[in-house]
Order: C-alpha cells, then sequence, then structure tokens
C-alpha cells in the first residue's frame, strides 16, 4: 500500500511540474491562461490579433514534444 502511495505521489509532482512549465512557457509567449488552464477570445480580436495568437500556441505546443 505504500509503495502505491509512494508511485502516486510520484505521478502528481510530475503533472504539477508539467502544469507549472506549460502555463510559464504560454506567459513567456505573451499567452496568459485565466485559472490556469482556460483562454478566451474577445470579439474585439481581429484575424490578425487570433492568428497571432494561434501561432504562439503552435510554438508552445511544439515544444511540448520535446
Amino acid at each position: 500500500m505504500i509503495e502505491d502511495a509512494q508511485r502516486n505521489w510520484g505521478k502528481l509532482v510530475f503533472l504539477i511540474v508539467s502544469l507549472v512549465l506549460f502555463t510559464t512557457t504560454l506567459l513567456v509567449e505573451g499567452l496568459v491562461p485565466l485559472a490556469g488552464s482556460r483562454m478566451y477570445t474577445s470579439m474585439a480580436d481581429t484575424d490578425e490579433v487570433i492568428d497571432n495568437a494561434l501561432k504562439r500556441f503552435e510554438k508552445v505546443l511544439a515544444q511540448a514534444d520535446k
């Protein structure tokens, strides 16, 4: 039972660290998530603004494969 708890603890730590690194990478690219995981667009955003944000997302997600 203790071994199961230790194994699950390691998975939880890995998940938390991964989320922190992902959120930090988004922030570096100028993408600000709300509540850690939500992203919104606005009717005031132009196609150019949205295209720019999508390019930054692509850059962030390309790093996730490494």
